[in-house]
């Protein structure tokens, strides 16, 4: 039975888009796992942007090292190709990541949610909708919870309406794992402890053990929305066949049970 269910298993893993990372890299190059990673949550659709984000960041941190050392990067003639797909990788980020709530990303504590953080909110009502026993969960419900929520936020919601939120979810649900995880660990750095054991500056942790612990957040997420099932449908609030997931060698990157202390 056992052996039934993993080779299942391992063909539905075969359908998914797999996120291209080793565990030989998270561990000697987390820096550049986690922007990997990164490049995922903001293009989950488009590869070609994808490429083109990894090349700038990599031929920019290239040309600070090399500056570190007194030297100019140079790229050879034969490989000048590489440079037509150099950008900012920081404008790309904005450009990709719509804001649906306004606020100074300077400025400490600014409220500002994008459309991948709007796919992965949705995901944790649902996930605590299950979790605290509600079997009657819905897509629409989810949505206009977080709608009520971002609205109330004295008008920094800029595009928060259903309708708004319900595009975001669709384009960013394959990676909603991964933004749910970020939102999740944003709020247990505020629990006794939580700065001290997950502090990291930017968007992802850039340090194997950070990094591993958000990768097993954002694993455990996945199966419990591709376990929830939408109310008066048959399929699931994430669709398997569309997610974005670790190859196989990190299954053992999963989080203990979440238990009823998750609902609060």
């Amino acid at each position: 039975m056992q052996s039934r269910l993993r080779s299942q298993l391992d063909i539905l893993r075969l359908q998914m888009p797999v996120i291209d990372l080793s565990e030989d890299e998270l561990t000697n190059n987390p820096r550049f796992s986690a922007i990997k990673v990164m490049a995922v949550m903001v293009f989950p659709d488009n590869e070609r942007l994808r490429e083109e984000f990894l090349v700038s960041v990599a031929y920019r941190w290239a040309a600070q090292q090399a500056h570190m050392n007194g030297l100019n990067l140079v790229v050879d003639a034969s490989c000048s190709d590489i440079l037509l797909a150099v950008n900012n990788p920081a404008r790309q980020l904005d450009d990709a990541l719509p804001a649906v709530v306004e606020g100074s990303v300077k400025t400490p504590g600014a409220p500002r949610m994008t459309g991948g953080g709007v796919a992965g909110s949705i995901l944790l009502h649902a996930i605590r909708q299950k979790i605290g026993g509600n079997s009657n969960i819905g897509l629409k419900e989810c949505i206009a919870a977080l709608s009520n929520q971002l609205q109330s936020k004295a008008g920094r919601a800029k595009r928060a309406r259903p309708q708004d939120l319900k595009t975001h979810w669709h384009r960013f649900a394959p990676v909603a794992h991964l933004w749910a995880a970020v939102e999740h660990i944003s709020r247990s750095r505020a629990l006794p402890g939580g700065e001290q054991i997950l502090a990291w500056d930017g968007l992802l942790p850039t340090e194997r053990p950070q990094l591993a612990a958000f990768l097993a957040t954002a694993e455990t997420f996945r199966e419990l929305g591709q376990s929830i099932r939408h109310r008066n449908a048959q399929a699931t609030f994430l669709r398997p066949d569309d997610m974005w997931m670790l190859a196989k060698e990190f299954e053992h990157l999963r989080l203990p049970d979440l238990g009823q202390n998750f609902c609060t």
